[in-house]
C-alpha cells in the first residue's frame, strides 16, 4: 500500500485539492512529524551540535562558485550570492551559521564548532516517492561543522555513523553512500587542499562508499557525499548530503586565531541530515506498511474501558499516561469492546490498555501487545513499556 493510502487510513495527512503537492497535516501526522524532528535533533545534540535559529531577512549568502578564466587565461572564481530578503527558493542556513561563527573571534582551541537548524524549503528536493506527487514544501535539517584541517576525517566519520544510526533507528534499510568528487584544485584558500580532500575521501571510503559520480561544476567547493535510501520499489532516493567546503569561509572572510597567533581559515562541512522530513515519513510508512515502531507511533497507547462503569478510571489512567510522557488516547465510544479493539487495530496503535472491574479495584491496567496480555500497575506502565520497547540509539 502506498503512503497516501496509509496516511489516509491512519489520519496523518491529506493532499491539498488541485494536485499542487501541498500536504495538509492532520493532528496525528503532525505529531509524527514532530517525533521525527526530535529523533534527528537528539542525535545531533548527542554528537555535539547546537541548535540555532537564524533570520532569513538580509542574509547575503554565498551559494556557489563557478570557475572560468580571465582575459589572460588564468583561473577566476565568480561568487554567486542570493539575497534572501527578496525571497528565494530553498532556504538554507549556511550564511546565518557563518555569521554566528564570526560574531566572536574564535581560537583554534574552540574548533570544531557545530551548528544545526531546521529550515523550511520549497519542493525542489522535497519529493515524495517516485510515482507519487511531490511534497510542495517540507522541513529539512541543516548543519555545519567549522573545523581544522586535521579534524576533517574524524568529523566526517562521526557524521556518517550518526546518519546511519538515524535511519537504522527508524527501521529503514542501510544507507548507500555515493561520493561526488570536487573541483577545487585551481584555487588557493589558505587550506592544504590535497590534505583536506584526502581526509574527507578517506573517511568516506572507510565508511563503505558504493560508487563515485561525476559532479557538475556549479558547486566546486570540495568533494561531497550523497546519502541514498531505497524506496519500496528499490529505487534510490537522496535523503541527505555531506560536503567538504574549503572555499566559502575564505571568500566570506571567516577566520580563527591559529596556534601561531595568526589568522587562519576553517574548513566547513555542509551537512543536511534529512532533505525532507515529509519524504522520510512517506518512506517509513511504506517500509512498515503503517505499523510504525512504538517510539514513533503518533498514538502509542489506546485506553479502552470495558463498559461505561469503568470510564472514569479509564479517563484517569489516560491522563496519568499522558503525564508520564506516553501518547495515549481514550476510546470510550458507545460500542462493544470487541468493536473498539478492531478500530484500534485498524489504526495500527501498538499498545492496547483495557480497563475493567478488576483493573479499577487494583488500580492496574491490562496491557495487550499483540496477542500477549500483561497486568501492570498504573504507576508502572511507563517503565514497563520502556522495557518492552527500547528507544532507538
Amino acid at each position: 500500500m502506498n503512503h497516501w493510502r496509509l496516511a489516509r487510513q491512519l489520519g496523518l495527512y491529506i493532499s491539498e485539492a488541485g494536485g499542487s503537492g501541498s500536504v495538509i497535516w492532520q493532528p496525528r501526522g503532525w505529531t509524527l512529524h514532530r517525533v521525527l524532528e526530535g529523533h534527528f535533533l537528539r542525535l545531533l545534540q548527542t554528537s555535539g551540535f547546537s541548535e540555532v535559529r537564524t533570520s532569513v531577512a538580509g542574509v547575503d549568502k554565498i551559494i556557489g562558485v563557478v570557475f572560468g578564466t580571465d582575459g589572460d587565461g588564468l583561473p577566476e572564481a565568480e561568487v554567486l550570492r542570493a539575497d534572501l530578503s527578496h525571497g528565494s527558493g530553498q532556504r538554507r542556513s549556511c550564511g546565518g551559521h557563518l555569521r554566528l561563527f564570526d560574531a566572536g573571534l574564535k581560537s583554534w582551541r574552540d574548533l570544531p564548532v557545530r551548528y544545526s537548524e531546521f529550515v523550511e524549503c520549497d519542493g525542489g528536493n522535497a519529493g515524495a516517492l517516485g510515482d507519487h506527487s511531490p511534497f510542495a514544501a517540507s522541513v529539512a535539517l541543516d548543519a555545519h561543522v567549522l573545523c581544522l584541517s586535521e579534524q576533517i576525517r574524524d568529523e566526517t566519520t562521526a557524521i556518517i555513523a550518526m546518519v546511519r544510526d538515524a535511519y537504522a533507528g527508524m527501521g529503514l534499510p542501510d544507507l548507500e553512500l555515493v561520493l561526488r568528487p570536487g573541483f577545487i584544485d585551481v584555487v588557493t584558500v589558505g587550506i592544504e587542499l590535497e590534505e583536506a580532500e584526502a581526509a574527507f575521501v578517506g573517511a568516506a571510503m572507510a565508511a563503505g562508499v558504493k560508487g563515485i559520480r561525476q559532479s557538475d561544476r556549479t558547486l566546486p567547493t570540495g568533494p561531497g557525499l550523497q546519502f541514498l535510501l531505497p524506496d519500496r520499489k528499490g529505487r534510490l532516493k537522496d535523503v541527505g548530503t555531506l560536503q567538504l567546503d574549503v572555499i566559502t569561509a575564505s571568500l566570506n572572510g571567516t577566520r580563527y586565531v591559529a596556534k601561531d597567533g595568526g589568522r587562519s581559515t576553517p574548513a566547513i562541512l555542509h551537512f543536511t541530515v534529512v532533505n525532507s522530513i515529509a519524504q522520510v515519513i512517506a518512506m517509513v510508512l511504506e517500509q512498515h506498511q503503517g505499523r510504525l515502531p512504538y517510539w514513533m507511533a503518533p498514538v502509542q497507547v489506546a485506553v479502552l474501558p470495558v463498559s461505561a462503569l469503568h470510564a472514569d478510571f479509564a479517563s484517569h489512567a489516560t491522563a496519568a499516561l499522558k503525564s508520564s510522557g506516553l501518547r495515549s488516547l481514550l476510546f470510550a465510544q458507545r460500542e462493544t469492546l470487541s468493536r473498539r479493539i478492531v478500530r484500534v487495530r485498524e489504526q495500527m496503535i501498538p499498545v492496547i490498555a483495557v480497563i475493567g472491574a478488576r483493573e479499577v479495584d487494583r488500580e492496574t491496567v491490562s496491557i495487550r501487545i499483540g496477542e500477549v496480555i500483561h497486568d501492570v500497575p498504573l504507576s508502572e506502565v511507563g517503565g514497563f513499556l520502556s522495557s518492552q520497547f527500547p528507544a532507538p540509539k
